[in-house]
């Protein structure tokens, strides 16, 4: 759904007709943060284009962390306390060999994600109330509170030292190579496949510095959509309304393993009580949607993730790097006619 806002506004998807979804459905039956990405307001109205089927969490509040190894090192996941004690937490669970080399990062810095990552701190730093780009479609953060965002992200690198950006496996915890990550509850799949040894939580983290609520973004997630040119719209909605009804849903998130973004599917005892699921069900509320990235979702991706590495290897400094990426996004969104006069 990275680029279902664009699609929406471009009129190449089918609205639900309201037989199928009533806008009532998708306001009390869809947390709001899943039902916002497939949603556009047009003329005071809310008309949306799709049926959201997870609610796609990875950077936020929670973490996955290998509890042997917090009980070998001491670490209790019942007291991580405030922000400075949890990052002092992952500092002793922090392994380095003889030469000083990280071969166990406490915490880990996620590859592939980055994006997500710099979506989820920003949302929560600015608890959900500073938008990421101007009226005009413009880049909002090249400025102190877009370089606090930036900061807080190299913090992990080159002031707390708890992640390396050489021990990036997606399956850490199962490797050894880091006791805490950050990732949606998806990979628990994988564990209990690869590693079913692994002795695997979640756990609440604390706010950040200064932040009351734990707010955090998110960046795209599944859905079902229907094309404006499809010859067999309706039948295409009755199979998707079908599919979109709580029991399925639950099917699908058990077998996805992705938080289902139905309501009442969330509240279902085999989702609400699963240890992958519980901790994130308490924190949805707090769950901010997707920015409007527009066409070029991908190259904008591209452009987080080289800023953060820059960083985080001390190759730019965080005004140099958030320059560079806003002066970067720009230049995307304005080629796909994106910035507004």
């Amino acid at each position: 759904m990275f680029a279902v806002n664009f699609h929406m506004r471009t009129g190449q998807l089918s609205s639900v007709p309201a037989w199928a979804f009533t806008q009532e459905k998708f306001q009390k039956g869809f947390y709001p943060a899943a039902a916002g990405q497939v949603c556009l307001e047009k003329d005071g109205k809310s008309v949306y284009y799709g049926i959201p089927m997870e609610c796609n969490v990875g950077w936020g509040p929670n973490v996955l962390i290998d509890r042997d190894a917090y009980n070998e090192a001491g670490v209790s996941e019942m007291t991580l306390g405030t922000w400075d004690e949890f990052m002092q937490d992952m500092q002793k669970l922090t392994q380095r060999d003889s030469s000083g080399k990280i071969i166990r990062s406490g915490l880990k810095v996620v590859v592939g994600a980055w994006a997500h990552a710099w979506v989820s701190i920003y949302d929560h730093l600015g608890q959900g109330k500073i938008p990421m780009f101007n009226e005009n479609n413009t880049v909002a953060w090249n400025n102190e509170f877009g370089r606090k965002v930036l900061q807080t992200i190299d913090d992990y690198v080159n002031k707390w030292e708890v992640a390396s950006v050489e021990l990036a496996d997606i399956v850490c915890l199962g490797k050894g190579i880091s006791a805490t990550q950050q990732q949606g509850p998806w990979i628990t799949a994988m564990y209990d496949a690869d590693f079913p040894d692994l002795n695997w939580g979640y756990v609440r983290i604390p706010n950040m510095p200064g932040v009351e609520h734990p707010y955090y973004g998110t960046f795209g997630g599944w859905g079902w959509f229907v094309s404006e040119k499809s010859k067999y719209k309706e039948k295409a909605w009755k199979f998707l309304k079908f599919r979109g009804e709580p029991k399925r849903a639950v099917q699908w998130s058990l077998v996805t393993m992705a938080i289902p973004a139905r309501i009442e599917a969330a509240e279902d005892p085999r989702i609400a009580n699963h240890p992958a699921f519980e901790k994130w069900i308490a924190v949805l509320p707090y769950q901010i949607p997707m920015a409007d990235y527009g066409v070029g979702v991908e190259e904008i991706r591209k452009v987080f993730s080289d800023m953060m590495m820059g960083v985080w290897l001390k190759q730019y400094s965080v005004d140099e790097a958030i320059s560079d990426a806003a002066k970067k996004i720009n230049a995307i969104r304005k080629r796909y006619g994106e910035i507004k006069k």
